[in-house]
């Protein structure tokens, strides 16, 4: 059993040292924290919750924070001391030294009790943090144990410098070691993102600990749950934790949430008793007569409680803080803890009121802060020792705050220097069961869920003509893909980005409004959803509707600037939000008439975006108001469309069900980009965000790949992505590099949508996650530290997903027998379904059968992922140097195919190291695209003078096309640098800029082999049929059955078994028909199949002209 070296007692005791609330001098002495005990093997540092941190400024100055404390840029000092992600694969903690008021440096101290033990080794990197490369003129990093340094590197690079340092002679001892961060020589803490990895403690040569979390036992997750209302978190109504938490308050409060503890036991679990603070640090921000900010734990503040018990245990206090001549009067409620949350209200008239802290609880000597997906703006930590979860979260639907950051809600002054008065709740949740932990968002169900889960999603960004996307809807539906809620992103009158919200009527260059009405007349004759991609958050000075008066203004009283494309826009004032689309929509939906709506912006932000702090402006400075602004946005496009509203996702679990679906994309909880290494940690997007609405894919490809890319994407990526999709329980979706591909609409259309509509409207009843080949509950997976990487979700329908996510084959039980799994592989078994991306025959497969359909997929066709790809080849033509840091260049291009109007040719010069960054640009001078002859075009040549300030380096030339209008790049041959941009050379620049050098240019780059596409040596045996190629087959009515091939033009053999068919095999025929539904001459053979007496087989894709066959027994 772990158990701390000190009680716990005498931890709160230490604690309490530290905190005291009159005195920074005796805070700066304390600087050693209490110990926390380390035990056999790894114990990693940033899992420690028992530290100090402390400043030093470069006037002598001094000070320290209380223990356990974390945060990103102290309003003060401007420290941070945080964990920091993952950098070159490991485990990063941002230190960064003082440089608010002044330069200086940043401590953090442990006090470790080590065991007596063979070796003991404190091992780690620094860094740079690789954002900060370039720009930090170096960080010093410091480590001292028991005052004695033992490290000192001064680094200004993103690689990682090692240390290993040897503590085998401290064994058996309690050792201090501090982490330091300094500016460095130079005092210029500028950019300086000192990051430690992987900080752990080694210890070798001891019998190792018994840890015995008491995690809350499994129990079905759609059992009736009950809460405090609002976005509070929710425990299971009948279920009896395995851990009594009660909260109880200590000695005599000088503050609104001091002295307020959890204390713990468990029953069961064997551990001892605990109290844990429950707001530890909280604290309110007070402005004083000079407008600065001072803290109700300054020295310089006189506060006064007063508390009195009301009924149902609720504990009211009043605290009366007095500084500077003012005195400032806060009402608290604390309300007991129930279920498995405590609740604290706060409220005050006084307009003198910055903020609120509400600190956090703990801290613990071990504890781990936990990943969430979709989760913001707060924080679970998993107490390691207790097996107890916690968080604290500031409740948005109840403040009314500017800002909620983490757990402080903030109130900016009004452009008349005033400011509102405090309205705010918080949730001190503490819990053995993880999903009791977790906020819920405070609205009702989207009504859509069912008939979006009938649904893909195909996200249109191409800048394509309107007619010739209804072709394209034709088209897919002639192979019977119908199932379909295209949202058009670029269409409107000013292109993309631009002039809104007038959007109307549409892009003349695509056909206008006409060809806009052909492409939803097309949507809609296939029984499909289509929306319009529209905006009320940007304002664009160069709408017609352009109003200043309806532009927000910050604290300053300035205009509140939103996104910048051609040109820059302004926030949208909440007011005037539904007003705007009022006037909008009525006439999109007149004029063009889209079934659907899509609001971009709106659901990506949290409520704090865009509040208006013009004084005199009803709601002014309250997110509140922009809350209200959204719903009624939401609402109104409902009404007006008369379908479902998608949106923009990122912050959108606040909103769930407030509109009905947005792309799943990481940013919270996960980073950007961070798709390919997310865990499968379904938990919250399944328990909260589910219910409410259905999601659709893991947002923009782009987005979501750990390198962005235009090129070709292996079917693996694709296959991960899909699978991710599918057990975060979201809707099919295409996104734009695939928009065009059919192969892969084909397979998308097939293969998720049995699935998804089988889910859409079903609540959860278990998850489960692989732990060392044993299938867990969360608390248990958690508890062992699972990577997440294997997972199974069951529905209260029976339904049940399972997703693998390891680099390794996993076999699972399946429709009645056994399914492998390859990595990224998934399986969903249900009582009138099974599906799954799987191997079979050795290779990798996809299958969907339902009563009425089949659908096989052998892969044999390239899915050709990524953009159509112009033929248009770029190459230097001449370079020649003509002195001193200048030359002269030309480009030619190999012209194959016609070019659009409107694009244009761009030259980037980039640093090699820094390929995010364009040193400068170099006129193409080749004239407009859109006026060039298929043929070769030969650019005139142009003198280039390379920037005096460019260092000596070499710098890749990059060229690309993009569109004038929307911005959109073509996608060319060769190698893309994941920007749609193409190098033609490199420029060598030596010698301060005296030689100038064109290095030979680097060469096109293939695409791999993608060994999940290519055709089988023999047809593949699905169980009720066998194919080498790709067939869905749909039962039409009575012994009837629809056979669609993918590919048409390519003849192959489909065998099958007519009694697994429902057919006669004495009476099979089979013909084929057009896509306009008319029998085709020639007889089909049905033969005798070698795969058994009962099976027959036929020939499919033999007759020209067939779009699809029938085969019947009559």
């Amino acid at each position: 059993m772990r158990q701390n070296s000190l009680p716990m007692m005498s931890i709160i005791a230490a604690i309490a040292i530290l905190l005291s609330p009159k005195g920074e001098g005796a805070l700066a002495a304390a600087l050693e924290p209490p110990a926390v005990a380390i035990h056999s093997g790894v114990t990693w540092v940033d899992e420690i919750g028992l530290y100090s941190v402390q400043w030093r400024g470069l006037d002598g100055a001094t000070g320290a924070f209380p223990v356990g404390w974390s945060g990103m840029f102290d309003e003060r000092t401007g420290v941070s001391a945080t964990e920091f992600g993952m950098q070159g694969g490991r485990r990063a903690y941002l230190l960064h030294p003082m440089w608010r008021g002044q330069s200086g440096n940043a401590d953090q101290s442990y006090r470790l009790a080590l065991p007596k033990a063979r070796a003991a080794h404190l091992m780690f990197g620094v860094a740079i943090g690789a954002s900060a490369q370039g720009k930090s003129d170096g960080v010093t990093f410091r480590v001292f144990v028991d005052g004695a340094r033992v490290f000192e590197v001064n680094t200004k690079s993103e690689a990682w410098t090692e240390a290993d340092i040897d503590l085998s002679a401290k064994a058996g001892r309690t050792v201090l070691v501090t982490f330091e961060t300094d500016p460095g020589p130079n005092h210029d803490p500028s950019f300086d993102f000192g990051i430690w990895g992987d900080r752990r403690v080694v210890i070798l040569g001891v019998s190792p600990a018994t840890v015995a979390p008491v995690g809350q036992s499994a129990y079905p997750l759609d059992a009736a749950t009950a809460g405090w209302g609002a976005c509070s978190p929710t425990y299971p109504v009948g279920v009896k934790p395995s851990a009594r938490i009660a909260m109880v308050r200590r000695g005599k409060a000088t503050d609104f949430a001091e002295g307020l503890r959890f204390a713990v036991s468990h029953p069961r679990g064997g551990l001892a008793p605990l109290e844990l603070p429950m707001a530890h640090s909280a604290r309110v921000g007070l402005v004083s007569a000079d407008g600065k900010i001072v803290y109700s734990d300054d020295p310089s503040v006189h506060t006064e409680t007063n508390e009195a018990l009301a009924a149902g245990g609720i504990v009211r206090r009043i605290t009366t803080y007095a500084y500077g001549g003012r005195t400032v009067r806060l009402t608290t409620e604390i309300h007991p803890y129930s279920g498995s949350s405590a609740r604290i209200d706060v409220r005050s008239d006084d307009p003198y009121i910055a903020s609120v802290d509400f600190g956090v609880i703990g801290p613990t000597a071990m504890r781990r802060n936990l990943v969430v997906p979709y989760l913001d703006n707060g924080t679970v930590q998993y107490l390691t020792d207790q097996g107890l979860y916690s968080s604290v979260f500031v409740d948005f639907a109840r403040s009314d705050a500017s800002v909620i950051d983490g757990v402080t809600a903030m109130y900016a002054p009004l452009t008349d220097g005033t400011r509102n008065p405090v309205r705010e709740t918080a949730y001190f949740a503490l819990s053995p069961d993880f999903a009791s932990v977790l906020p819920t968002p405070p609205n009702p169900a989207s009504p859509y869920r069912a008939a979006l889960g009938d649904r893909v999603v195909l996200d249109h960004w191409r800048n394509v003509d309107f007619a010739s996307n209804a072709a394209w809807l034709d088209l897919l539906a002639s192979y019977g893909l119908t199932h379909f809620l295209t949202i058009a992103h670029v269409w409107q009158n000013g292109g993309y980005d631009n002039k809104l919200p007038d959007t109307l009527p549409a892009m003349e260059s695509l056909g206008g409004s006409q060809g806009m009405r052909q492409w939803i007349a097309a949507a809609k004759r296939h029984g499909e959803l289509i929306a319009l991609h529209d905006n009320y958050a940007d304002f664009y000075p160069n709408a017609a509707s352009f109003d200043w008066a309806n532009v927000p203004h910050d604290s300053e009283d300035k205009p509140i600037p939103a996104w910048k494309n051609l040109v820059q826009s302004y926030a949208v004032a909440p007011a005037f939000i539904v007003k705007s689309a009022s006037i909008h929509e009525p006439q999109i939906a007149q004029e063009l008439a889209p079934n659907a709506g899509y609001l971009d912006v709106h659901s990506s932000t949290a409520p704090s975006f865009h509040v208006d702090f013009r004084a005199g402006i009803e709601g002014a400075g309250m997110m509140r108001t922009v809350s209200r602004a959204n719903i009624g946005l939401w609402s109104l496009t409902r009404r007006t469309y008369g379908g479902p509203v998608l949106g923009e996702g990122a912050h959108d679990w606040m909103w769930a069900g407030l509109l009905d679906g947005v792309e799943g994309q990481f940013g919270v909880g996960v980073p950007s980009n961070g798709g390919q290494s997310a865990p499968l940690f379904v938990d919250f997007a399944l328990l909260k965000v589910h219910p409410r609405m259905l999601n659709h894919g893991m947002g923009y490809l782009e987005r979501w790949l750990a390198s962005p890319t235009a090129s070709a994407i292996p079917a693996s990526v694709l296959d991960q992505y899909r699978m991710q999709e599918l057990i975060y329980g979201h809707a099919g979706f295409v996104a734009n590099p695939l928009i065009d591909s059919l192969p892969f609409l084909w397979q998308e259309h097939n293969l998720v949508p049995p699935v998804t509509r089988r889910y859409a409207a079903s609540p959860v009843r278990a998850i489960r996650y692989d732990v060392k080949g044993v299938l867990r509950d969360t608390n248990a997976a958690v508890a062992a530290r699972s990577a997440f990487d294997r997972a199974q979700v069951t529905y209260a329908n029976g339904l049940k997903i399972t997703a693998n996510g390891r680099n390794q084959p996993w076999e699972v039980a399946a429709g009645g027998g056994k399914v492998t799994l390859p990595t990224f592989g998934w399986v969903a078994d249900g009582p009138d379904l099974l599906a799954y991306t799987a191997l079979r025959g050795g290779r990798v497969v996809d299958f969907a059968r339902t009563p009425t359909s089949i659908f096989a997929n052998c892969r044999a066709v390239p899915i050709m992922a990524g953009p159509k790809v112009s033929d248009l080849k770029p190459s230097i033509s001449l370079f020649r140097k003509t002195g001193a840091r200048t030359f002269e260049i030309a480009f030619t291009w190999d012209v194959k195919e016609k070019v659009a109007a409107d694009e244009a040719v761009f030259v980037h010069v980039v640093p090699s190291q820094k390929p995010d960054e364009i040193a400068f640009q170099i006129p193409a001078a080749v004239g407009a695209p859109g006026a060039w002859p298929i043929g070769r075009v030969n650019g005139q040549t142009t003198v280039v003078s390379v920037p005096a300030d460019l260092p000596d380096g070499l710098y890749s030339i990059r060229v690309g096309i993009y569109s004038l209008k929307t911005g959109e790049r073509l996608t060319l041959p060769g190698k893309d640098d994941g920007a749609r941009r193409y190098p033609v050379g490199v420029l060598q620049i030596r010698d301060h800029g005296a030689s100038v050098e064109m290095l030979l240019p680097p060469q096109r780059g293939q695409p791999p082999h993608d060994e999940r596409v290519t055709r089988p040596a023999a047809p593949i045996n699905f169980g009720p049929i066998a194919t080498d190629e790709s067939v869905m087959m749909d039962c039409v009515g009575g012994l009837k059955w629809r056979i669609t091939p993918m590919p048409r033009d390519t003849p192959f053999t489909l065998a099958f078994d007519p009694a697994d068919l429902g057919l006669h095999t004495a009476k099979l025929k089979i013909g084929a028909f057009d896509v306009a539904g008319k029998r085709l001459a020639g007889a089909i053979p049905v033969t005798a199949s070698a795969l058994g007496t009962r099976w027959r087989q036929v020939k499919i894709g033999a007759v020209s002209g067939a779009a699809y066959y029938e085969l019947t027994s009559k």
